[in-house]
């Protein structure tokens, strides 16, 4: 029973963290995204006019980048896991269909060989 209940627990929490994945997935891969991106380091550059151009200045883009890259990367590789997935599905899908297909046509074959050989004799 605790198993269950646990598994229900697990299944729910990679929903909603799929979920999760997914929204982030669409966000980042907006041009809005990119353009807030750009303009996050535009304002950075600026900022460094007034705050001096230091290491302190510096380390504000590199861990932010940093930071950022690590989080994006763990999600999105989330969501290229989910559609892999899928692909493969869907690929076996079409390989079973390609298959039943060439069965038709050797079963049609078939057929059409034994017509042939009762209209000649």
């Amino acid at each position: 029973m605790k198993d269950i209940i646990l598994k229900t627990k697990k299944n729910r929490i990679t929903r909603k963290f799929q979920a999760f994945a997914d929204f982030i997935d669409k966000i980042v891969g907006s041009p809005y995204w990119f353009a807030l991106s750009v303009l996050v380091v535009i304002l950075w550059f600026l900022s460094g006019f007034i705050v001096g151009f230091g290491q302190t200045w510096q380390l504000v883009i590199n861990t932010t980048t940093t930071i950022l890259t690590f989080l994006m990367l763990s999600l999105l590789h989330s969501s290229q896991q989910k559609w892999e997935e899928k692909i493969e599905k869907l690929e076996s899908l079409e390989a079973l269909k390609i298959k039943e297909i060439e069965e038709e046509i050797d079963d049609s074959d078939n057929d059409i060989n034994k017509n042939e050989d009762i209209n000649k004799n």
